[in-house]
C-alpha cells in the first residue's frame, strides 16, 4: 500500500490515491518545488513530494513524460528566472504533455501565484494541472470552482490591504 510511506497526513493522502479513470493514459509531468528549510522540517522534502506524485501517477495509469525540480529557490523569484519552470513552459508550448501534477498549492510553495499567471498559456496549449493532495485543478468543474474562490479571496485580501494603507496615509 503506497500511501503508508507517508508519515504526515497519511489518511488525507490516501484519499487522493484512489484511481480516477478520467486520468488514465494522460501524458503527465511532475513539478516539484521546495524553497525553504521550514518545508523540509514539516516533511515536505523534494523526495517526499516525488513519492506522492509517483504513486499518484501509478495509481492513475498515467504516462510520465518528465520531472521538473526547483530546489532551494525563493518564492519571490519570477517564473521566467526559474530554469526548470522555463523548461516546463517550453514543454507546454511544444504540446509534449497533457497535465502538470503538483503535490499541492500551499501558500508556502509560491507555486499558486505562478500557475495563475501562466494559466492563459496553459489553456492556449491544452495543458491542465492538478494539485494531487488538494481539490485544486483544472480537470474538473469542482477544481476550477476552488481555484476561483481562492483567487477571489486573494484579490479581496489585496484590496483590503490597499484600503488599510490608504487609511493610514490619510
Amino acid at each position: 500500500k503506497p500511501f503508508f510511506r507517508y508519515q504526515k497526513r497519511r489518511f488525507f493522502i490516501c484519499l487522493f490515491l484512489l484511481p480516477n479513470p478520467q486520468l488514465f493514459g494522460l501524458r503527465v509531468v511532475k513539478y516539484i518545488r521546495c524553497s525553504h528549510d521550514d518545508q523540509v522540517l514539516h516533511g515536505d522534502t523534494l523526495e517526499a513530494q516525488d513519492l506522492i506524485l509517483e504513486d499518484f501517477i501509478k495509481v492513475n495509469r498515467m504516462i510520465l513524460v518528465d520531472t521538473f525540480i526547483d530546489e532551494a529557490l525563493t518564492a519571490r523569484k519570477k517564473f521566467n528566472k526559474r530554469k526548470e519552470f522555463v523548461r516546463l513552459l517550453d514543454g507546454v508550448k511544444a504540446h509534449a504533455f497533457d497535465l502538470i501534477n503538483l503535490p499541492n498549492l500551499t501558500d508556502g510553495s509560491g507555486i499558486s501565484a505562478i500557475i495563475i499567471k501562466i494559466q492563459e498559456i496553459l489553456e492556449a496549449n491544452g495543458v491542465q494541472w492538478k494539485a494531487v493532495t488538494e481539490n485544486y485543478d483544472t480537470t474538473t468543474t469542482n477544481g476550477r470552482l476552488h481555484i476561483n474562490i481562492r483567487l477571489s479571496v486573494a484579490q479581496d485580501e489585496c484590496d483590503r490591504d490597499s484600503d488599510r494603507i490608504k487609511d493610514v496615509f490619510a
